[in-house]
């Protein structure tokens, strides 16, 4: 199917065109960046189990982990990307301090 496709007026659909335009937007996240969102997103159930996951999928220390993470929560063009995970986390952190 053609990203923007001419309707019955000869005028192209803006809606076809912004998803056209999402499916060939790079990535504004980088791989770790990703990586680390995509740990963020899952639930763990046994206690360690995060920490052997970050070691494993990412090659990092929990502790470099979790400064990559909050420099992310800083990093408006990462809160851009994932608001709604970005800001839970912040809260957490800042209820945290």
């Amino acid at each position: 199917m053609p990203a923007a496709q001419n309707n019955s007026a000869g005028q192209t659909d803006p809606l076809d065109e912004s998803v056209a335009d999402q499916a060939t937007s790079p990535d504004p996240l980088t791989p770790l960046e990703r990586a680390v969102i995509e740990l963020e997103k899952r639930r763990f159930r046994y206690q360690g189990s995060k920490e052997q996951a970050i070691q494993k999928r990412l090659g990092l220390s929990p502790v470099a982990y979790y400064q990559q993470l909050n420099s992310m929560l800083d990093n408006p063009r990462v809160v851009a990307a994932e608001p709604l995970l970005m800001n839970r986390l912040r809260r957490h952190r800042d209820a945290l301090s």
